[in-house]
């Protein structure tokens, strides 16, 4: 305890380091030693990695080889001034290039690969943008819902608003639902949900 943990409590506090970077920092260091173990036990185990997708390295790819582990990426928009906006410090070139990266390597390994969009006021409108780059790299979408801080979120906004977003993405489904397959309903699914948004007191 004194030799140990103390002096790792004190170096944190003094580095501003929390218990969840802590907890994530020792899961990544000993991702490799689960990964070989798992190879060892059972390679053919489906598993999913998330991420921001802002890291593709080649040591990286060399740890998931010869697993069924797929990935789901973070991808929050189309356009980069909007993404960069959301994901601050990242670059949506880089993120679409290891993306797609990601994707490919994971249809090689016969592993599942999914993109994971944020639905968020400023965002909404994005969503069939994401959803035609997504099915052009056969990556099927997960739609999650932004709930706090409730400025940011599409639920808390006004009804006038609510409206106007689903009438928009709606008519994007109707333009564009033919060209999905993978993600076909996806869009229709998110008007029904926001407009049951609109109708709630």
């Amino acid at each position: 305890l004194t030799d140990e943990l103390r002096p790792l409590i004190d170096s944190m506090r003094l580095n501003k380091v929390t218990l969840d970077e802590l907890d994530t920092y020792l899961h990544a260091r000993h991702a490799r030693e689960a990964n070989a173990y798992l190879k060892e036990l059972n390679p053919e185990v489906p598993g999913t990695i998330v991420t921001n997708g802002t890291r593709w390295w080649a040591n990286q790819q060399a740890a998931v080889e010869g697993l069924r582990l797929g990935f789901t990426i973070s991808v929050d928009a189309a356009q980069a001034p909007l993404f960069e906006a959301i994901r601050v410090g990242a670059r949506l070139s880089e993120v679409r290039d290891n993306a797609e990266a990601m994707l490919e390597d994971a249809r090689n390994r016969g592993a599942d690969g999914f993109i994971n969009f944020c639905l968020m006021r400023s965002n909404a409108l994005e969503l069939p943008n994401v959803l035609t780059w997504a099915e052009a790299n056969q990556a099927r979408v997960n739609v999650s819902v932004v709930r706090s801080p409730r400025s940011m979120s599409l639920v808390d906004a006004p009804q006038d608003e609510l409206r106007r977003t689903a009438s928009a993405l709606e008519g994007c489904a109707d333009a564009n639902g033919d060209g999905l397959v993978l993600n076909a309903g996806v869009l229709n699914a998110e008007v029904q949900r926001i407009r049951s948004w609109a109708v709630q007191e």
